[in-house]
């Protein structure tokens, strides 16, 4: 299911959307997930259960990619994928996941009982097996894809080109949704969920 959809779209501009342009709409909304996503680096409307590897930092705390549940943490050694320790969830346990109220986490702490007493340093020393991701939209990230592709239909976007069509009793002109993203706020909006490179 997409960010945005037509009902969201006819509410935000207070117009009614033609039947005959459905599948257009939702094409500029499959569009706007996709830059969504591509420029949060998240995927806001999937789960996918896996196994993941993370680098450690020496520290307490590490944030890692969203999820939903873990259903295990290991340590790796240095030089290999052999396992040093297996670490459990839980206050009397090995580590805490982050937010506490939210359903998708996204840190994990260790505890003062802990096996290990800092996240181990060098690459790939971390193997989580989990459910990734979320189904649960956020509502500013419903308004921002709402905002977007509003502006794709009013100011429009077709790569980069500019071009005009008639939809309706009003015309659209195609621009870069990065463009749209920029006029409109929504990199703002956006900005609060982007995995910023480190």
């Amino acid at each position: 299911m997409a960010y945005a959809n037509e009902g969201n779209l006819e509410n935000y501009l207070t117009v009614d959307i033609d039947n005959s342009l459905s599948a257009q709409v939702e094409e500029w909304s499959d569009a706007v997930d996709l830059y969504i996503n591509k420029y949060t680096g998240k995927n806001f409307n999937k789960t996918t259960a896996e196994v993941r590897y993370f680098d450690g930092n020496g520290l307490k705390e590490i944030h890692i990619d969203d999820f939903v549940t873990l259903s295990s943490v290991e340590v790796l050694e240095s030089t290999s994928d052999d396992v040093t320790h297996s670490l459990t969830e839980g206050k009397a346990e090995d580590y805490i996941t982050y937010p506490y109220n939210d359903a998708v986490k996204f840190k994990l702490v260790l505890t003062p009982t802990s096996t290990v007493q800092a996240w181990p340093t060098g690459s790939r020393r971390l193997k989580i097996t989990g459910e990734w991701g979320t189904t649960n939209v956020p509502v500013d990230i419903i308004l921002a894809a709402t905002m977007l592709l509003a502006g794709v239909i009013e100011k429009g976007m077709k790569g980069g080109s500019v071009l005009s069509e008639s939809l309706g009793d009003y015309t659209v002109t195609y621009k870069l949704v990065d463009d749209i993203s920029s006029v409109m706020g929504v990199k703002e909006i956006l900005d609060t969920y982007k995995i910023w490179e480190m």
